[in-house]
């Protein structure tokens, strides 16, 4: 029964691999729940959906992995009740538990060039330290996933552009923009690793991984991962720095900077307005500031205050 539901999800809804395994995950640990209350999956009781969250929060799971695993749950019932394979979800109006207020990490401007200096600076082949500018440069300038940059291949980028085509989660497509200080050193880059066509016109040659390791070939998203760890420790920064944290610091940049909600939103691959609005508490800050410079009553050394 999960096994089916899982091929529907990977041949008819084209999910990626790793939200693939995590409906997997997430499925056995249910059914194995069921064992052991004694249930068949196949015929759950109504009660079902409320026992299963108890069980969870006693594990000491926090409400954002509870809350993903009820959707796992209502997801794989809602398939398996169209299909005759079930006759009621247990999770259909089971409500999601309220989300903890986690802000993303994110570097400061400071913190960004201190990076690039640490990769500059590194002691290293001229090939490492080309690729490691060109990778920082990369993810600061267009909020790529890691999985988005390892995968990215050389037809996918226009130099002449500034831009990018990126493959995201669903295999949905996206462009994305290299600033002028990305656009510098992806030509440094390319133009090390022999990988232009026509230099004049910026044509690059078609069909080769974009980020490579130190064996010439693609490199892996860990790898990736590695890099930053290894240049955030040169550069003495500490933070600890991810694909993920570059991602943070482009959107919650863009927004510090005035650019539009929705623009960042797209620019992110990201599916739901709310799940861009989190980078907006970095706004508060900023317009405290714009408050106390610009309003009347807003300074704190206003003449005029209290009376």
């Amino acid at each position: 029964m999960i096994k089916r539901f899982l091929g529907y999800l990977k041949s008819i809804k084209n999910l990626s691999p790793a939200t693939l395994k995590a409906y997997e995950n997430d499925l056995y640990q249910f059914e194995e729940y069921m064992k052991g209350e004694g249930l068949d999956i196949a015929r759950p009781e109504k009660n079902t959906g409320r026992s299963y969250i108890s069980f969870l929060r006693d594990s000491g799971l926090k409400p954002v992995s509870i809350n993903r695993k009820i959707t796992s749950a209502r997801v794989f019932y809602d398939f398996a009740v169209q299909n005759s394979l079930s006759p009621v979800n247990p999770f259909e109006r089971v409500r999601s538990m309220k989300k903890e207020t986690i802000l993303p990490e994110y570097l400061q401007y400071s913190e960004i060039n201190q990076m690039h200096l640490s990769a500059e600076n590194m002691k290293s082949d001229d090939f490492t330290k080309k690729r490691n500018i060109a990778l920082l440069d990369f993810l600061y300038s267009t909020g790529c996933r890691v999985s988005e940059a390892a995968g990215l291949d050389t037809q996918k980028v226009d130099l002449s552009m500034g831009s990018a085509r990126v493959r995201g989660k669903g295999s949905k497509e996206r462009i994305v923009y290299l600033g002028g200080k990305a656009l510098a050193s992806m030509k440094d880059y390319f133009a090390g690793l022999d990988y232009f066509e026509d230099f004049k016109k910026l044509k690059l040659k078609k069909g080769l991984p974009v980020f490579l390791n130190r064996s010439g070939k693609r490199i892996s998203e860990r790898g990736i991962f590695y890099l930053l760890d290894k240049i955030a420790d040169n550069g003495f920064i500490q933070k600890k720095i991810s694909p993920h944290v570059y991602r943070h610091s482009f959107a919650t940049h863009m927004i510090t900077e005035g650019a539009d909600i929705r623009y960042v939103q797209e620019m992110l691959g990201h599916e739901s307005l709310s799940t861009t609005q989190v980078y907006t508490h970095v706004g508060i800050g900023r317009l405290k500031n714009v408050y106390r410079e610009a309003h009347p009553h807003g300074k704190r050394d206003n003449k005029n205050e209290g009376k």
